[in-house]
């Protein structure tokens, strides 16, 4: 995170980044104040204040928000990372915040970059963090972070896609195990798994991972695979036909990595289909009545 300004992170374990590699770990207040002002924009200062200490007097809340403000720019080496006068307080720049990043390049649908405001740490907003003290601040803190997961959902779900119909399959098989190790219990991780690793040739991996997120579903959730789920296993068992991606691709691996043969005795037609696909070639299959022609090209 080197740059020349000190930077924001809400997702995850929340702390300020400095231009030279300093990490400040941020109080729970002054932590959900960036966050709340990431997500909403600029906002009432006394209205927030209230929002912080919902038991304290209004002279005691606008107190205990000066001195927040303050604590803020002295962890920040002196740089203001908010602004306001009077009546209102806004982030000095929603660029260095991670979670505003995410929300805007979510809205303009670039997801590669929403994706990269998103790191290691995982995805939850103030993670860690509880408001049972401010019940007004932790519903929006729940809702919050619902609206955050679904964003990192999207973009995840995009990125595979258009990773995927490109025949970047190895990219988009990091991205899904990434998925999955942060959201065992997402069907929709699991199934890129499962396919891309099929896509890949690998169809004992593509079973343990239905094996894996099977057992997850049943143990955390207690419910089983969704039909679209099982259907794609079917198909992986089978090993005639390669799952659809979400995009179709053009295919840039042999025909036996996408479609793993189960002809006997074809061995020699189907490495010339091989060749004549690679070769970008116009394929005829020819030969006397009853020697297999409709089932070589089916399979």
């Amino acid at each position: 995170m080197a740059g020349t300004r000190w930077r924001v992170q809400v997702l995850g374990l929340a702390q300020l980044w400095g231009p030279e590699g300093q990490r400040v770990r941020l109080e729970r207040r002054a932590a959900a104040l960036l966050a709340w002002l990431g997500l909403q924009g600029p906002s009432p200062k006394f209205a927030l204040a209230a929002l912080l200490w919902p038991d304290s007097s209004p002279t005691t809340a606008r107190n205990n928000m000066r001195q927040l403000l303050r604590r803020l720019r002295l962890a920040s080496g002196g740089e203001p990372l908010v602004e306001g006068d009077t009546e209102r307080l806004a982030l000095v720049d929603l660029a260095n915040v991670d979670v505003a990043s995410l929300k805007a390049a979510t809205e303009a649908r670039a997801y590669e970059r929403a994706l990269e405001s998103v790191g290691a740490e995982g995805s939850t907003l103030l993670a860690g963090f509880d408001f049972d003290d401010g019940p007004e601040l932790a519903r929006w803190l729940d809702g919050a972070r619902a609206g955050v997961e679904g964003w990192v959902r999207e973009a995840r779900e995009a990125r595979i896609g258009h990773l995927t119909a490109g025949g970047d399959w190895t990219a988009a098989l990091g991205l899904a195990q990434a998925w999955a190790r942060q959201e065992p219990e997402s069907e929709q991780a699991g199934r890129h798994l499962i396919r891309l690793h099929y896509l890949q040739g690998d169809r004992g991996a593509a079973l343990a991972a239905f094996e894996q997120l099977r057992s997850v579903l049943s143990r955390e959730l207690h419910v089983t695979p969704m039909p679209e789920t099982l259907a794609l296993v079917r198909e992986v068992e089978k090993g005639t036909q390669r799952p659809s991606p979400t995009t179709a691709p053009r295919a840039v691996l042999p025909l036996s990595v996408l479609r793993p043969p189960v002809l006997a005795g074809r061995d020699a037609a189907w490495r010339q289909l091989e060749a004549g696909w690679e070769a970008g070639q116009m394929l005829f299959i020819s030969g006397e009545p009853g020697s297999g022609k409709t089932r070589l090209a089916e399979e």
